[in-house]
């Protein structure tokens, strides 16, 4: 009895050693509205977009800037033409709309409160194509922090990572699991 108690303790013990560095609820989505859920839309050849950069469910009272990149993938004719801010700002990061990759390191002229939905910037997805599309939300390039997420840069003037929600689509159900064409013998007979 005490070896399963002492089991227990060092596994519940050492899961909380590898928590997520974000929490999952202070996020940044990508949504076709400034409702979190509208994350497909459905639109013909040569239609402006709004994508918006949300900031949702924030922990912090006030941000006064953001890192992130957008990657347009799938139709490659597509790209984002504008982007807006919601206050005075400066944005440094490199728009590739060869490579389909726009980073966004913004900062504001002031500290933006944050409560709810808070919409960070709103980009213009000029569509150009018949073919499904899909946004990825990920870490900017060059990143201040390096860990894979996308950050916000806080009154203090330090930054921290948060969780993202880093899809959205276009004429196509939005973010699915991948699957692939193998069959469960392909993968026993890998253990024989």
């Amino acid at each position: 009895m005490k070896i399963a108690i002492a089991t227990l303790l060092v596994l519940i013990m050492g899961s909380s050693t590898f928590a997520s560095p974000v929490d999952p609820w202070d996020a940044m989505v990508l949504s076709f509205g400034t409702d979190y859920y509208e994350r497909t839309a459905f639109a013909p050849m040569l239609t402006h977009l709004p994508v918006y950069i949300i900031y949702t469910w924030p922990e912090e009272p006030a941000v006064w800037g953001f890192e992130c990149s957008v990657e347009v993938m799938g139709a490659s004719n597509s790209l984002l033409s504008t982007t807006s801010f919601p206050m005075p700002s400066i944005d440094v990061g490199d728009k590739n709309p060869v490579s389909h990759v726009y980073n966004f390191i913004v900062g504001y002229s002031e500290p933006m409160v944050t409560q709810g939905l808070t919409v960070l910037a709103t980009l213009d997805l000029f569509y150009l194509d018949t073919a499904p599309l899909a946004l990825m939300l990920g870490e900017s390039n060059p990143s201040s922090l390096d860990e894979g997420y996308p950050a916000i840069l806080l009154p203090d003037g330090s930054e921290r990572s948060v969780w993202i929600e880093n899809c959205a689509c276009v004429n196509q159900d939005c973010c699915g699991i991948e699957t692939e064409e193998t069959s469960f013998g392909t993968v026993k007979s890998l253990f024989r």
